[in-house]
């Protein structure tokens, strides 16, 4: 089923990649422990696309239980290309079967526990009536639960941007207006942050620290900025830690906008000035140089880091290394990064087409 191509939530996509974040001195290491992986791996990458069906494929999320199941989520102007799956050989795009009204979806992210337990958000978009001009937009949250999709309906929240939990009886979804909304067991309660932002990024460390960014827009002598918020939950309430201003010099950009916890109490954000981890109150940076869109890992000793233009990164326990093979790469946007202890896959797009990046660890002789 094809639908018309929003130009709204192609910028909204943009807002995740675009702009970012500084702070501290030289980059330098987060040693947590020996080299413990190889920085070297084999690349193969893959085109998403749906033409002559569909115009964009524009992959905003991934994840994965294995290297054989790994799901990329995203928008384009069919909805048969907004969820694909990697089955160890192919990629395959579809849409479930949904029940009743379901809208013209766009998604935005995707997280889960098992490969029968996990959730996919993003907005359900809608005309108010008939004659109406006028796009409408509301909460879109599927689950995949043991070989049924389910659209969840009892939430009647705005756009949702992003989710994180530790399971799918402790969930938060990040919307439009401020709105993070959590799931307890089987209650879903509403809460606000202190802006009315789009909540773009929600990750935590553990069940009890859990942290949020958001962004707003707003012009300066008729040029495009936008703030930033890190929002941490506490005492069942969001409070402000942080926040930038695209206004600012980058120098004065404390962190990146884009978030992800470790459950070893750390903290990474990538952003355009740098990669940063939040530890004791206190943001560091990592690496420098290039605007970075993403930040990923399984373990402290395995972490990636993705910029535009080509750039990769990764630590292995020890150092950070670029890795050439993207040098003859060019992405205009990055998704993000799922990677397990041996593989890894990269979501970025160019004009308006997708490509996953495959990565498969190195075997190294032994000398």
């Amino acid at each position: 089923m094809k639908k018309p191509i929003f130009l709204f939530f192609v910028i909204l996509l943009q807002f995740l990649f675009l702009f970012s974040c500084k702070k501290s001195t030289e980059p330098i290491t987060n040693n947590t422990g020996p080299d413990t992986t190889s920085h070297e791996y084999n690349w193969k990458v893959d085109t998403l696309q749906g033409y002559p069906d569909a115009m964009q494929v524009l992959i905003s999320d991934i994840w994965g239980t294995d290297e054989n199941n790994v799901w990329a989520v995203g928008h384009s102007d069919d909805v048969d290309y907004q969820i694909w799956r990697w089955d160890g050989a192919n990629w395959i795009s579809f849409f479930p079967e949904i029940t009743g009204q379901r809208h013209s979806p766009s998604f935005s992210a995707i997280y889960g526990f098992s490969e029968n337990d996990f959730w996919i958000v993003g907005a359900g978009l809608y005309y108010k009536d008939d004659t109406s001009n006028e796009l409408n937009s509301i909460d879109y949250i599927l689950r995949y639960n043991s070989g049924e999709w389910k659209r969840i309906r009892e939430i009647n929240a705005p756009a949702c941007y992003s989710i994180w939990g530790t399971s799918s009886n402790n969930l938060y979804i990040g919307c439009d207006s401020g709105i993070v909304i959590h799931k307890d067991q089987n209650v879903w309660t509403r809460q606000q942050t202190p802006h009315k932002s789009q909540i773009i990024k929600i990750s935590g460390v553990s069940e009890q620290e859990v942290y949020a960014t958001g962004v707003l827009l707003y012009f300066v002598t008729g040029v495009l900025n936008y703030k930033y918020y890190l929002y941490k939950y506490y005492n069942e309430n969001w409070m402000t830690i942080d926040s930038i201003d695209t206004s600012l010099p980058k120098d004065q950009w404390p962190f990146g906008q884009v978030i992800w916890g470790m459950d070893n109490g750390y903290l990474y954000s990538a952003g355009g000035n740098g990669i940063y981890v939040y530890s004791n109150n206190i943001w560091v940076k990592l690496l420098g140089g290039h605007p970075f869109g993403a930040v990923y890992g399984n373990s402290p000793n395995n972490i990636f880091a993705a910029a535009l233009f080509g750039v990769l990164y990764h630590y292995n326990g020890n150092t950070w290394k670029k890795d050439e093979f993207f040098d003859k790469y060019y992405f205009d946007a990055i998704g993000d990064i799922w990677c397990n202890e041996n593989y890894v896959f990269l979501a970025v797009e160019n004009l308006y087409i997708s490509y996953i990046f495959r990565g498969e660890k190195r075997v190294l002789e032994r000398r």
